[in-house]
């Protein structure tokens, strides 16, 4: 019998478990909002949030762990000044991703949506050959503050009009 390989977007476990067993949530906690889940369609990670049950960090926390993913907490981490140049700031600011480090050719970059699909092979381009680029998670608003810290303030993206 062959063995699934199990996708790397495909969850391990499910979120509000790893939280219970993590100890930032209770039983209750998660059956309230898995029942308002039910009701609104609202995500539940949003939902625990805001009923103040999890903190952002807690929630991306185990979203790394539940999608495999490396968590980078930002107040532990110093973003090599070489890699802001290595990709545009509205390419970074287009796609709120936060290039951090580059060793040995691989260059690690924050995302905050282990779901959503990235632009992985531009940013290969502009690397040029032989580069490899890892994500890997971090809160949205440390990728905000990171960037805007780093790279100033956004500025308007022309789009050529129709």
């Amino acid at each position: 019998m062959e063995e699934k390989k199990q996708n790397r977007e495909e969850p391990a476990w499910r979120l509000g478990e790893i939280l219970v067993r993590n100890g930032h949530i209770t039983w209750e906690q998660l059956e309230e909002a898995l029942s308002i889940q039910k009701k609104t369609g609202k995500m539940l990670g949003e939902i625990l949030r805001g009923k103040g049950f999890v903190t952002s960090r807690d929630l991306y926390q185990a979203l790394a762990i539940q999608y495999r993913r490396i968590f980078v907490d930002f107040t532990h981490i110093n973003v090599q000044k070489d890699v802001l140049r290595l990709i545009p700031k509205g390419f970074v600011y287009e796609h709120k991703i936060m290039p951090l480090v580059l060793k040995d050719r691989m260059l690690l970059v924050a995302i905050s949506n282990p779901l959503n699909v990235w632009p992985e092979e531009q940013i290969k381009r502009y690397l040029g050959p032989g580069y490899e680029v890892r994500p890997v998670l971090a809160c949205p608003e440390d990728i905000e503050e990171a960037l805007f810290r780093h790279y100033g303030p956004p500025t308007a993206i022309q789009r050529p009009e129709a």
